[in-house]
């Protein structure tokens, strides 16, 4: 994240989380568990009660009770990393794509479009290549496939429905989005797989959400019982 993250109660996090800038903070709340090797990088780190991190970068502590740091804490120099969260220029026009509730498309071939949505119930999967759209909003219970190595580019915001699948199928590498707009939401109980660079975008996770893959965004925020996983 550039500036600011907050993972409520109960999240597991098998990666490392950071806030770029200066002056930046980030919050692990109530129980919050960080696997080994990972860590948690910041101006200013927040440990709820009964969390437990393997290691801390920062210059402004607090912990809550019983909150445990595995492997030490250690000061830092921001920004990480400069440039910070980089995404291409692209632009988008053609024809909406949308899916009925409960329909099954063809693969959708690569292409510039408009607006992508899908509805409750509904699934779309994309051939091999690189998609352009306006925007992207899923319903309940859908699913966007990839069906080979995927690139979107959309130009305004990704949502994720409750109950939806977005990423590749079985043995194919997570999709690589790149968001341009201020939203990247993944409603209670979906699953994400991607690789998402969203500079401008906040990016929230709904209670009991999956995430599996690297992503950077302005800022992040969850519910309660999520799971956040980094595979490259």
């Amino acid at each position: 994240m550039a500036t600011a993250g907050k993972f409520n109660n109960d999240a597991m996090i098998s990666g490392n989380v950071a806030a770029n800038e200066p002056g930046g903070w980030f919050r692990v709340s109530k129980d919050v568990f960080m696997a080994d090797g990972t860590f948690i990088a910041a101006d200013n780190v927040e440990l709820g009660n009964a969390s437990s991190v393997f290691h801390v970068y920062a210059n402004q502590l607090k912990k809550g009770f019983d909150a445990v740091i595995r492997d030490g804490q250690s000061p830092i120099t921001l920004p990480l990393q400069t440039p910070f969260c980089v995404a291409p220029t692209f632009t988008c026009g053609g024809p909406d794509v949308i899916v009925g509730p409960g329909e099954v498309l063809p693969p959708l071939t690569p292409g510039t479009y408009g607006r992508l949505i899908v509805r409750n119930g509904a699934s779309l999967p994309l051939a091999y290549g690189t998609f352009t759209f306006c925007d992207v909003k899923m319903g309940r219970q859908a699913q966007i496939v990839a069906q080979g190595t995927v690139i979107m580019n959309i130009v305004g915001n990704l949502r994720v429905g409750t109950a939806s699948f977005f990423g590749p199928d079985f043995g194919y590498a997570p999709i690589q989005a790149f968001v341009l707009g201020r939203k990247v939401r993944t409603s209670q109980s979906a699953v994400i797989t991607a690789k998402i660079v969203a500079p401008n975008a906040k990016m929230t996770f709904g209670r009991d959400a999956a995430y599996n893959g690297c992503f950077c965004t302005a800022q992040a925020k969850s519910d309660k019982h999520i799971t956040l996983t980094c595979v490259e």
